[in-house]
């Protein structure tokens, strides 16, 4: 891939134009100088906007002239595939970094891409929202006079508090399951008993359990209709849950490079691998992204996850394990088979290169993955992804009572399922984002932090191509609609991407296991003994 070392960005707002420096990692094309235009149709995501007529797809330089026309596409309504197409004056297009965008025109010498028609996906506009999350922010939300007021980031979302927003609160943590189980918040007169309106603000801080219905306008601006808020609090069973993750771990012999090794119940020894400098690194870029509250709590708090990072060596997946394998990809249907429980496990008989991010807050990095990486801000995608499914999951299964109908309808409790749908995919990739970018990394490298991780091209732009959906991966999309909707007005000269940093943890790397670098995507690692 080629890196462009420094830019600079104009992006407009309410107050006027903001100048922007920084740098930038994108997807590659080859514009050849001198070379004839040829016409050309491409798709993908701004990465960067120098003007109203100049910005960049990838490393791609879009210019607009006096004869580009422009328009903007949006679904009727959300996940539809009927859209809407309007003529829009190309001076007023509404354009962010991370915006989804189609060009047709060509490909000029050093100008670059000169569009003739430029399309602008945008995204459902008013809709409402309503779902579950641990906070993992402090709100900045108070009362006054007319009531509450502020704004929050909940679930990975900015919302504003109004005094016309309905704030409820319970602090008993042993509410009936009935009254919890997938009821609307609007619904109140159902467990009116237990669920009180909200007076104090002792539950307005990060490790608070919170289910919000929100409206979101077409600008992506959110307020909130209702807030439901109660405690974090584990229980036994919760307890219990976790203990079949427990594993026997030997730490590696560092003076003598013998590897070290985790055991879990079911299935043969992981190795750690033997390199002291290697594990710190990694270990300390996980704990940088742990959340702030999880830092803070106190060891023996039972919500407090003991968060351990180690880098290991790939392995054979074998039969009956509890690994939970974390691919960036769609997660499958919860399944209870005997004692075993799955969650997106390996296959059996397959060789693991993913991260492996277990309930009680093991992150299992495979040095082959590692060596994939081109900087420590594609890296803490990776993490934070892991981090933010152990921290939400944790919170999830420590309820009372399991909430997800679905779960109801097969009659499984939380010990049965560790599995979320779609929608706790994207939360994963919203959170993880958020606290990415709260750790100052450059969150435009999170979008194809798992393709580079799986040794697969990073498509951005995509040329002439029919399917340009099957070349971009759904993580892709979602992680730039979600960037270009919430941190349009992000100065990204002051976040980081750790590029010069990691290549010296990779000479690091290479000296310490060289056959890391030469392992391809599913080929047998060779065999290692202690």
């Amino acid at each position: 891939m080629k890196v462009i070392n420094k830019f600079y960005t104009k992006s407009a707002s309410k107050s006027g134009k903001m100048l922007v420096q920084g740098l930038l990692f994108l997807g590659s094309i080859t514009l050849c100088v001198g070379a004839p235009a040829s016409a050309a149709t491409v798709e993908g995501f701004v990465t960067n906007i120098d003007s109203r007529t100049e910005f960049k797809v990838g490393t791609m330089h879009v210019l607009l002239n006096a004869q580009t026309s422009c328009k903007t596409k949006r679904p009727v309504k959300p996940s539809s595939w009927l859209t809407i197409t309007s003529l829009v004056q190309c001076r007023s297009i509404q354009l962010a970094i991370g915006s989804r965008v189609r060009l047709v025109g060509s490909k000029q010498d050093l100008r670059g891409f000169v569009a003739e028609q430029v399309t602008v996906y945008l995204a459902y506009g008013s809709r409402t929202l309503e779902r579950e999350t641990l906070i993992e922010e402090t709100p900045m939300v108070r009362p006054s006079a007319r009531g509450w007021s502020g704004k929050l980031w909940v679930d990975g979302y900015p919302m504003t508090v109004t005094p016309k927003t309905k704030l409820l609160s319970t602090h008993d943590s042993q509410i009936p399951a009935h009254l919890l189980a997938g009821v609307s918040p609007s619904h109140t007169r159902e467990y009116s008993k237990s669920v009180h309106e909200f007076t104090s603000s002792s539950l307005l801080k990060p490790n608070t359990w919170a289910t919000y219905h929100v409206t979101r306008a077409a600008d992506g601006t959110i307020t909130a209709m209702q807030l439901w808020f109660w405690p974090n609090q584990a229980d036994a069973t919760g307890e219990e849950f976790l203990r079949m993750f427990t594993a026997k771990i030997e730490t590696p012999c560092y003076s003598k490079h013998i590897p070290g090794s985790i055991q879990y119940k079911y299935g043969s020894p992981i190795q750690i691998l033997p390199y002291q400098g290697v594990q710190n690194y990694v270990s300390q870029l996980g704990m940088t992204l742990v959340p702030q509250y999880q830092k803070e709590l106190p060891a023996n708090d039972p919500t407090k996850i003991d968060f351990h990072f180690y880098v290991i060596h790939p392995f054979i997946a074998t039969p009956g394990n509890h690994l939970v394998e974390l691919d960036g990809g769609l997660q499958g249907v919860k399944v209870f088979i005997g004692n075993h429980y799955r969650y997106n496990r390996p296959k059996y008989n397959t060789i693991v290169q993913n991260v492996i991010a277990m309930p009680n807050g093991k992150v299992l990095i495979p040095d082959v993955l590692l060596a994939r990486m081109q900087n420590e801000a594609q890296v803490a995608a990776l993490l934070s992804y892991a981090i933010t499914s152990i921290a939400q999951w944790q919170a999830y299964y420590a309820r009372p009572s399991i909430t997800s109908p679905r779960v109801r309808q097969f009659g499984m409790n939380y010990a049965n399922v560790y599995l979320f749908a779609r929608t706790q995919d994207e939360q994963l990739l919203r959170i993880g984002i958020r606290q990415m970018y709260l750790e100052g990394y450059d969150i435009r490298e999170a979008p194809f932090a798992w393709a580079v991780a799986q040794g697969k091209p990073v498509s951005n732009p995509v040329i002439n191509s029919k399917h340009p959906d099957k070349e971009i991966p759904w993580y892709a999309a979602y992680a730039f609609n979600y960037i270009s909707r919430y941190y349009k007005d992000v100065d990204y000269s002051k976040l980081k991407r750790g590029r010069r940093e990691y290549q010296q943890f990779l000479q690091e790397l290479r000296k310490a296991d060289p056959e890391a670098f030469a392992s391809q995507p599913g080929s047998k690692p060779a065999a290692k003994s202690k």
